[in-house]
């Protein structure tokens, strides 16, 4: 966990024939800013390794929340037929995780920024998006359409926060070193995702089909 760092903010003041003095006031940087422990164990940037231990980790982020993301799109024909959805109500899948970033992306932000910190923004967007992910398996498992909206409504709400924060512990971690090739590669992680979710998705129905 980062320590709290202080910073000073200095203004100047003066009363009467009284030489102006400098008052000084102190903020709290929260975890937007990477500190370094004194015993950073596995957790400091300065190292090569630590750095793409961590990378591992925010890879993942990405990885998990685009596998959810298209798993209507591997099981459209099940949907559809077990389901009796239409094509207007399976894009209605899609569309009401979208509805929501229009704009909780730029709530999920502030809220890192001045509420949260990056660390506890993260966890709760990750429970937030496994409440919806299990809220929308337990519709199709029970064929209830309208449990599974419910579900992709709350995993939109957590799913594009949490990449906020992915990027935010990217630009702490990286920031100066391969930033950019960070964000290439955790882009190209999350899509990737979303390729083994049509591979092994598609393979499983069949198999249990």
């Amino acid at each position: 966990m980062p320590r709290e760092e202080r910073l000073p903010i200095v203004e100047s003041s003066s009363s009467g024939d009284d030489e102006a003095k400098p008052v000084v006031r102190r903020r709290s940087t929260r975890d937007t800013v990477l500190a370094v422990p004194t015993d950073p164990g596995c957790c400091d940037p300065d190292s090569t390794p630590h750095r793409f231990l961590a990378l591992v980790f925010m890879c993942l982020l990405g990885f998990g929340s685009y596998f959810c993301y298209d798993n209507p799109g591997a099981l459209q024909d099940v949907f559809q037929k077990e389901l009796n959805l239409n094509a207007t109500e399976f894009t209605f899948i899609y569309s009401i995780y979208s509805w929501p970033n229009i704009v909780l992306c730029f709530v999920g932000g502030f809220l890192i920024d001045r509420v949260f910190g990056i660390r506890m923004g993260t966890i709760i967007y990750m429970l937030i998006v496994l409440l919806g992910q299990l809220i929308f398996s337990t519709g199709g498992l029970l064929g209830k359409f309208w449990l599974m909206i419910v579900g992709r409504f709350i995993f939109g709400i957590g799913a594009e926060s949490l990449a906020v924060a992915q990027n935010s512990y990217a630009v702490l971690w990286f920031k100066g070193k391969e930033l950019n090739m960070v964000f290439g590669l955790q882009l190209s992680v999350a899509r990737f995702g979303s390729t083994v979710n049509f591979w092994s998705t598609q393979d499983w129905e069949w198999h249990s089909s």
